[in-house]
């Protein structure tokens, strides 16, 4: 984790002169509103020994394809919401299943959900040097059906609901502002989202790509 941090701070700072020319005085006024299209992935991938012969493995990748809003309260502070659809799929296998193995469901160490995604997050363009996007919040993760769920409806072969329950989950964001002074424009960065599962909390790591952000009042 301190590796992939450390990273992401040199790659800030040495492309901050590339970015630099799309920032004028400021990229952004007070109570500008903007709409945005985004799509990203994350992933999570651990496997940790244990005293007995089994590995605790815990396994989570997703997706979010959706719309943002951005409100400006002030030229480098933003708040933003929207709405997003969010694919998961998580794999948790602890040790101690093999013991109860008998008693497990399915849904306790596989889901699938296909989720409708609630963000109220806050992000800051940092001053002087605007380009750079940081910024942290909440998701609010409703589960609307089951992916495997609806594959083995569609193939015929009965299979367990695995979509999973409500959960909530703290994206922490890092990277680039390109949208121009009273125009448009693009957004990407870097995303850890610890996120707090039944089973366990999970901290993936991604990429979010916001392709387009159109200004809707200046």
């Amino acid at each position: 984790m301190k590796k992939i941090v450390g990273l992401l701070i040199m790659v800030c700072a040495v492309s901050g002169a590339a970015f630099a020319q799309y920032a004028g005085e400021h990229q952004h006024e007070p109570r500008d509103m903007l709409i945005g299209i985004n799509v990203g992935s994350s992933v999570y991938l651990s496997i940790k020994n244990a005293a007995t012969d089994h590995r605790e493995v815990s396994v989570l990748t997703s997706m979010d394809v959706g719309l943002t809003y951005d409100f400006y309260i002030f030229n480098w502070l933003s708040v933003n919401t929207g709405l997003l659809l969010h694919p998961q799929f998580v794999a948790i296998y602890k040790p101690e299943y093999v013991d109860i193995a008998d008693d497990l469901k399915l849904e306790d160490y596989l889901q699938s959900p296909l989720c409708l995604t609630i963000p109220l997050q806050a992000h800051i363009n940092v001053p002087r040097a605007e380009w750079l996007y940081v910024g942290a919040g909440i998701n609010f993760n409703i589960p609307l059906t089951s992916m495997t769920g609806e594959l083995s409806k569609a193939s015929g072969v009965e299979f367990e609901d695995t979509k999973g329950s409500f959960f909530i989950s703290l994206p922490i964001d890092i990277g680039f502002d390109l949208i121009k002074f009273r125009d448009g424009g693009a957004r990407f960065f870097f995303r850890f989202t610890p996120a707090f599962l039944k089973q366990k909390t999970l901290v993936p790591f991604g990429f979010i790509w916001q392709i387009y952000n159109f200004r809707i009042d200046t």
